[in-house]
């Protein structure tokens, strides 16, 4: 089986800067944000024919009750908390 269609979605400390980046020197168009209003925590990007989500890696209050945080493990894997 191979994949037809891929979704990169890469956490970052800093979201604006990636946004910089990703939708400033790539030329990347925005086609999501949450929340729709203020600072968002997470964004899509439509790159092309491929899209790629940057997410903020700060703890942060989901708005269905979920607390998520991101935190490294000894060989550097990015591993997801979450408490309800």
């Amino acid at each position: 089986m191979s994949a037809r269609r891929m979704f990169p979605m890469l956490s970052t400390e800093n979201l604006e800067h990636a946004l910089g980046f990703y939708r400033g020197l790539l030329g990347g168009t925005e086609t999501y944000r949450f929340p729709e209003d203020g600072p968002p925590a997470f964004v899509v990007l439509r790159l092309g024919e491929s899209d790629i989500g940057l997410g903020a890696i700060s703890p942060t209050d989901q708005p269905w009750g979920e607390r998520v945080a991101y935190v490294s493990d000894p060989d550097g894997n990015l591993v997801m908390l979450t408490r309800e």
